[in-house]
């Protein structure tokens, strides 16, 4: 229903647009009493919520919503302060700094969950800087989305850190036009990134032509659940902070640094992308302040100031002016483990907005180097990149105890490479048999329980995939099945069994009558396509006895980089993790686990495709199709700018190079 208040229909519709009032069927005068829950409902403002104030010394001065619900009309909101317990210059407007006020009973706390969030002092109360007041709902005035210069102070305080967020973002989000990339960074289609087609600001919607499979598809997406990508060379103008107005094209961009041309002076300028983040130490290098170090406690967003602790103070400075201290107790990347860490760890976030969070980690995206944990004060999914925090401990041996008896993974040290049984755990290491031989001990950090969020990548993803390869073979009778062979070891390690630290054991042969009896993917885990597969997806056909053959006729795309890895989490033995677009509206995108046997290389359909060598001298290399012929199943691919090769469809597989490649 459509609530107007007019003095005849006649004035309604005059006003109306024309495809509105096409849609109106009937007008109705409303009783009394629905009039006066309708005007209750208008006055109701929500909780969180942007507010004006409107008269009276904080007039024109945002705040934010504390408390709806008081009786009379009142609503309690938290503004920056304009009056000071302790002297300030005239007109001053910051946040409230509780080393000035005096030690003593005089000052109390204000705590939730023993987490100490604000003080009372004379009558007044403050929470993280900002105060408590209660003003008449007439005179506020409802803001939707406020100029992130406008709430400054209060990004600084950090209070509602969720509410922030969403904040910066809606007001980042309404200068998305016609023509810019944009990534999605929630829900199925989470990493994809493409090229805005049209925008819907009002309804909170932007449509976005993305490619799969190599072929267009436009998606409606949510505007909170897109960011947008800067690219050099984009035309840009900066709409907050200290270069307000600055409009001019991006030359270069080194991690938090944006380096702009102006259009006019052609003067260039750095445009620092939060640097320097709260939580940071610092070293303050000229001014009068010069030789002071401490802890980021506040940051201007795009301004030149922060304040920081030193003792007991917090002196506000020019950003220019400090030099930040590298914290080297953050989550760091390695070439042999990546990034040590996976979901079921405790981490404390150590720098940046959520500075202090600490919480239990639900997810881990690599390739975008974020992470998601839930917050152990108010239970919220906080997601922060994962340089920002510090790895309190490992995940809880519960996780790993339903995998007593059960295939484990040998990802580290003497055995690495090796499946083995899980026996029993510890809190450093665990006991495990190999080929259901003797049992030896393995340090826990070694050993995944089907891929129980270690980061596999370069020779470990490729000795996990030759495992899972042989997973393919069907298996031998048991009478002509021979035991493991025992060579010695070259390994100086030392392990406590002495009977097992003198032998390793020697992988399973397989013979190439074996491999014929893996189906159309025996191919797909040798270590020559494997690691191809880190950064394409391979297409691949799905045979008509899958699912009744709902998915005969399209290709589907396999999980990548890790092929038995998806979504909807670990394949079972024998399958391949693969994902295609619904053709339901709005084209969500659908996880399956297929055997691999029902699975077959998918051709390519037209030129310009990838397509991956599956035999031959090229065999393993990556290649454009230069003409495809439908009829004859046959294909040209460029080798070179002038050589070509002819290969049929079946020594061929199209593949397509993945978005999430870091």
């Amino acid at each position: 229903q459509l609530y107007v208040l007019a003095d005849s229909p006649k004035t309604i519709s005059d006003s109306l647009p024309f495809s509105l009032y096409l849609a109106v069927k009937q007008y109705v005068r409303i009783s009394d009493e629905e009039r006066e829950a309708v005007e209750w409902s208008c006055r109701k403002i929500p909780n969180p919520a942007w507010v004006r104030i409107k008269h009276e010394k904080y007039k024109g001065d945002i705040a934010q919503v504390f408390d709806s619900d008081l009786p009379n009309n009142f609503v309690v909101v938290l503004v920056p302060p304009r009056d000071f317990p302790y002297s300030m210059p005239r007109g001053s407007r910051s946040l409230l700094d509780r080393s000035r006020l005096p030690n003593g009973d005089a000052v109390s706390n204000i705590s939730i969950s023993e987490e100490v969030i604000g003080c009372k002092y004379k009558g007044e109360r403050y929470y993280m800087g900002l105060l408590r007041k209660n003003v008449h709902r007439d005179r506020l005035e409802p803001v939707i989305c406020p100029h992130a210069d406008d709430v400054q102070l209060h990004l600084q305080s950090g209070w509602n850190r969720t509410f922030l967020k969403i904040t910066v973002h809606a007001f980042a989000m309404q200068f998305l036009r016609v023509g810019d990339w944009a990534r999605i960074v929630k829900g199925d289609l989470r990493s994809e990134i493409g090229q805005v087609v049209s925008t819907d600001h009002p309804a909170g919607s932007v449509t976005l032509a993305l490619t799969f499979s190599g072929f267009r598809k436009e998606v409606d997406i949510r505007l909170e659940d897109i960011e947008r990508i800067f690219q050099v060379g984009d035309s840009v103008r900066v709409v907050a902070g200290s270069y307000l107005g600055v409009e001019g094209y991006i030359i270069q961009m080194v991690d938090d640094i944006i380096r702009l041309c102006q259009d006019v002076s052609k003067e260039e300028v750095n445009i620092s992308v939060e640097s320097v983040q709260i939580g940071d130490s610092i070293d303050v290098l000229i001014g009068e302040h010069m030789g002071k170090s401490g802890i980021v406690r506040w940051l201007s967003k795009g301004g030149n100031y922060l304040w920081f602790q030193h003792e007991s103070s917090n002196i506000p400075v020019p950003i220019k002016t400090v030099q930040q201290i590298p914290n080297l107790q953050t989550l760091q990347f390695t070439q042999d483990r990546g990034y040590d860490v996976k979901a079921g760890d405790v981490v404390k976030v150590a720098r940046g907005p959520e500075y202090s969070t600490k919480g239990v980690v639900q997810s881990v995206d690599f390739p975008n180097t974020r992470l998601t944990l839930l917050a152990e004060t108010d239970h919220s999914l906080v997601d922060v990149p994962i340089g920002f925090v510090i790895k309190v401990h490992d995940t809880s041996l519960d996780s790993f105890k339903k995998d007593i008896g059960q295939e484990v993974y040998i990802i580290g040290g003497d055995y690495k490479g090796y499946r083995a049984t899980l026996y029993s755990l510890s809190s450093m290491d665990c006991t495990v048999a190999l080929h259901r031989q003797q049992r030896t001990k393995i340090q826990l950090k070694n050993v995944a329980t089907r891929l129980n969020g270690a980061m596999l990548e370069g020779p470990d993803m490729l000795l996990f995939c030759e495992m899972r390869r042989r997973s393919y073979l069907a298996p031998q009778p048991r009478s002509v099945t021979p035991p493991p062979e025992k060579v010695a070891s070259s390994s100086s390690a030392s392990i406590e069994n002495p009977t097992v630290s003198q032998f390793t054991w020697t992988t399973w042969s397989a013979s190439s009558e074996d491999l014929d009896t893996a189906g159309p993917l025996a191919w797909l885990m040798n270590k020559e396509f494997c690691s191809k597969f880190a950064t394409h997806h391979a297409m691949l056909k799905v045979s008509p006895s899958f699912m009744g053959g709902r998915l005969h006729n399209r290709f589907v795309s396999m999980a990548c980089p890790n092929p038995f890895l998806g979504l909807n989490g670990p394949a079972p033995e024998g399958c391949v993790a693969v994902f295609c677009s619904s053709n339901t509206a709005g084209a969500a995108i659908q996880h399956y686990h297929i055997p691999a046997t029902d699975l077959s290389p998918a051709p390519p359909q037209k030129i310009n495709q990838q397509c991956i060598v599956l035999d031959g001298s090229h065999r393993g290399s990556i290649f454009n199709v230069a003409k495809c012929s439908l009829k004859k199943n046959m294909v040209d691919i460029a080798i070179t700018l002038s050589a070509f090769l002819n290969l049929r469809f079946d020594q061929i597989c199209l593949v397509e190079q993945s978005r999430m490649t870091v």
